[in-house]
């Protein structure tokens, strides 16, 4: 059996302007970048997002 890598992430805030500051929207964003760089950088099999409500 192959090796299986994942990274599993949740409730990322894309979008969402925090204390109504701009800043903290561009932060979530870095933040989801950062993974998603992270994870091809690492060439794992499935990056998993889970959205909550």
């Amino acid at each position: 059996m192959k090796p299986f890598s994942f990274v599993h992430v949740a409730d990322l805030h894309l979008g969402y302007v925090e204390y109504n500051l701009d800043v903290r929207r561009e932060d979530f964003n870095a933040a989801f970048q950062e993974v998603v760089d992270k994870t091809i950088e690492l060439k794992l099999n499935l990056l998993c997002i889970i959205r909550l409500p």
